[in-house]
């Protein structure tokens, strides 16, 4: 009897729950599903496109003039408008049924802030006159290959962590499943996937090293490619030595913690995300 009594408590407890605090559907949870995988779908294939425009204008192949700056948003071999018009298609398919209450915005805006948060971390490591920025190949073949090198391994830090993320947000809005065993209730319980480190799964706590990896990636190239000099003109242009990769580490966190933020209308703090302090350096 009074085990039946709780769980007849259990019940009505949850479905007194307010909406800004329920579990999700399985049709909002197939939606969210494919809106977090869209948001890495995407900036990937962005972040690809970046290197190859990179890699051509500092071995001097863009053609009939294009400026490096042109190059990001032109998607010549449109493999950033493929992935995008795929995750609209999907995910407009899977949230037709029931819009999830919290966790997203829409289809539209996944694809496009996921595409152009990679392009702004573009202008974070060479500044906004990206043309000027870059290192021709004929004239230093170090300084090019540097640059190409570093923005591929700073690209990766910033898709590993949209995985890392989306791989939490499945696990938290699933009941029985580690880090949340109630499946996640709200938006702010889901921002933990993100920046809380107490939490299993989340990019914070970086349980499988995935994000650790990518960052020593990023900083074995600017140590070996790089060969001590700052060729960066943009955030970390007054670096120097073994900072310069700590910078734009910092500034990766920062793009990718406003780029989830924006895509799935969340409201973690980034100034303290990106670099642990609250010191206005992420807005």
């Amino acid at each position: 009897m009074y085990a039946r009594a709780l769980t007849i408590v259990s019940i009505i407890s949850l479905f007194a729950l307010p909406a800004a605090a329920q579990l999700q559907s399985k049709h909002q949870i197939r939606c969210l599903k494919e809106l977090w995988k869209a948001g890495v779908q995407v900036s990937q294939a962005q972040a690809k496109d970046n290197v190859s425009c990179v890699k051509s204008s500092t071995k001097g192949r863009l053609s009939n003039g294009m400026a490096a700056q042109e190059c990001l948003a032109a998607d010549m071999k449109q493999r950033v408008a493929k992935k995008q018009e795929r995750a609209v298609s999907v995910a407009n398919a899977k949230c037709s049924v029931e819009q999830p209450t919290y966790g997203s915005t829409d289809p539209e805006t996944v694809s496009d802030v996921s595409s152009t948060s990679q392009i702004d971390l573009v202008m974070e490591l060479f500044g906004a006159d990206v043309e000027s920025a870059m290192v021709a190949c004929s004239e230093d073949k170090v300084g090019c290959r540097c640059q190409s090198k570093a923005l591929a391994a700073a690209a990766n830090i910033s898709v590993v962590q949209l995985k890392e993320f989306a791989g939490c947000a499945k696990r938290a809005i699933k009941v029985n499943t580690a880090p949340f065993l109630g499946g996640v209730l709200s938006t702010s319980e889901l921002e933990r996937c993100l920046s809380d480190d107490t939490v299993d799964w989340s990019v914070a706590a970086d349980q499988r090293g995935k994000v650790a990896k990518a960052a020593a990636k990023l900083s074995a190239v600017v140590a070996g490619k790089c060969e001590g000099v700052n060729y960066f003109a943009g955030s970390c242009i007054s670096e120097s030595g073994a900072t310069v990769a700590g910078c734009i580490e910092d500034r990766v966190n920062c793009r990718t913690c406003l780029a989830i933020n924006e895509m799935y209308a969340l409201g973690v703090d980034c100034d303290s995300y990106d670099d642990g302090s609250l010191n206005s350096s992420c807005q």
